[in-house]
């Protein structure tokens, strides 16, 4: 079938109008019907009936259903898409554009996502939930009514940057806010392509210098330092007070590696001196996992020493613990260590004498042993790991 030959179309100046004519026949026309179009000058005029004739020629009587301007758009965006090098056809692209508008209508706000995400941490500890409250709150003051396919690693990078300076405290806010875009993976239909976060790069660069963990003298100190501050003139005013009944506290954490939020929580009910066990539950717990401790030899003896058999009812932190714990860190000289000292002396100890990494794991809480291998294997001489465990309460 051979194509419509071109009937000329040839501008015609219109002296009452003051304007260029183009008689435009029915055929070319988009109502159908004969029309007239007017235009400022011969050269516009001259355009348009080229472009109708063109039309006509490649679609015959379907080019009427093409308005001008949308003809002249298309010719645009296929120029656009020419200089960057693209081949692709306007009606693929149009399809890929349909697509990804209907994906991220099915998508929701950071704000909706944060909502959802909370829902799924129900029943964790309130530690956790007011770190995790903590941190989404300020991202939420940036991206609240953001759509989430509208987020990049870019994008959150530049939030994290903004609202946490130090490289923890972005390193803990990559690491909380991570899992809530894989759970908008897993929605269906999914809220996102991708988790944005798996392509910004951790800010800390591991530990300067080695693991602060207590000798075995400092150890000592730390135990004999659970004592009554009230008359001692030498401590800070503040810090003069009873510390003799946070004894049990302080070996649960040298002796068995337990958190320091997590001591706050530990009841005596959860200590069985028959069975020789310590039950952190998970709603005592840190990371949501209950955990039962064989409590070693060393710590039972320092248990009997501070806690009398026929007194064992309530929380085993004293009142007052804050205070009563910094008082022994000052008066032992480790108070400008971190908190999680005696949990990393522990770990280092226990290690090195038993030389069994996974119930060093188990015992800690950690997922895997990573951390263990990192941080604590080797890091303190055999003999002294032996002499750890013989530290004992000195009998009167």
């Amino acid at each position: 079938m051979s194509k419509t030959k071109a009937t000329p179309i040839t501008p015609v100046f219109d002296q009452n109008r003051n304007r260029w004519r183009l008689s435009i026949p029915k055929k070319y026309s988009l109502s159908g019907k004969r029309e007239r179009k007017f235009f400022k000058t011969k050269g516009q005029a001259e355009i348009e009936a080229e472009r109708l004739k063109a039309m006509l020629l490649q679609w015959g009587s379907q080019s009427r259903k093409i308005p001008a301007d949308v003809a002249q758009d298309a010719l645009r965006a296929q120029q656009i898409l020419k200089s960057e090098g693209i081949g692709e056809s306007l009606s693929a692209i149009a399809e890929e554009f349909v697509k990804r508008t209907r994906m991220r209508n099915a998508s929701v706000s950071f704000e909706v996502a944060r909502v959802a995400y909370k829902k799924t941490r129900d029943g964790l500890s309130a530690t956790y939930l007011g770190s995790l409250d903590r941190i989404l709150n300020k991202v939420t003051e940036d991206l609240g009514d953001v759509n989430l396919r509208d987020l990049t690693g870019e994008s959150v990078e530049r939030i994290l940057e903004k609202h946490f300076h130090t490289p923890q405290s972005f390193d803990l806010a990559l690491r909380t806010l991570s899992p809530l875009f894989t759970m908008a993976l897993k929605r269906s239909p999914s809220w996102i392509d991708n988790n944005p976060c798996s392509s910004i790069e951790k800010r800390s660069r591991g530990r300067v210098g080695p693991v602060a963990i207590l000798s075995v003298e400092e150890a000592k100190k730390l135990l004999t330092s659970c004592r009554d501050f009230t008359n001692d003139s030498t401590m800070p005013i503040n810090l003069r007070v009873n510390a003799s009944d946070a004894l049990s506290a302080v070996s649960m954490m040298l002796f068995a590696g337990v958190r320091p939020a997590e001591m706050k929580r530990l009841e005596w009910k959860d200590v069985d001196l028959e069975a020789r066990t310590l039950f952190i539950s998970n709603v005592k717990a840190k990371t949501d996992r209950s955990r039962e401790i064989d409590m070693p030899a060393t710590l039972l003896a320092w248990l009997h020493q501070s806690k009398p058999d026929g007194d064992k009812k309530g929380f085993i932190c004293p009142k007052n613990w804050d205070r009563k714990i910094k008082a022994i860190r000052h008066y032992s000289g480790i108070s400008k260590s971190g908190k999680d000292q005696l949990r990393k002396t522990f770990a280092s100890y226990h290690l090195q004498a038993l030389g069994d990494v996974n119930l060093t794991r188990s015992i800690m809480g950690h997922e895997t042993s990573d951390v263990l291998f990192t941080n604590y294997r080797n890091a303190v001489r055999k003999k002294d790991a032996e002499e750890f465990w013989k530290i004992l309460p000195v009998i009167d």
